[in-house]
């Protein structure tokens, strides 16, 4: 079975002050823009990090260029953007 970005970020993150395992954001970032949904989880989940929030930043962009080629269009790429357009701003950690 393959789990999507978000399953997997959501087991790692730490809860409520709960030590765990920490989340493996340099694969969340691997696995592209598709990951943003999982990474904005763990940013409102863990404790405040910036590279978290750059590495977010820079997944963003690389969506809006594939946005913007028409010929790189997807349904996948539109239902992320449609996510993305709901959840316009970076989440911010609690």
């Amino acid at each position: 079975m393959i789990a999507s970005a978000e399953s997997a970020a959501i087991p790692a993150a730490s809860v409520g002050g709960q030590s765990g395992p920490s989340i493996d954001s340099d694969y969340l970032v691997w696995l592209g823009p598709q990951a943003l949904p999982a990474l904005d989880r763990a940013i409102r989940l863990s404790s405040p990090d910036r590279q978290l929030a750059n590495q977010r930043d820079r997944l963003l962009l690389q969506q809006q260029g594939r946005m913007a080629d028409r010929r790189a269009w997807s349904f996948r790429f539109w239902r992320l953007q449609r996510y993305l357009d709901t959840h316009s701003s970076s989440p911010k950690p609690s």
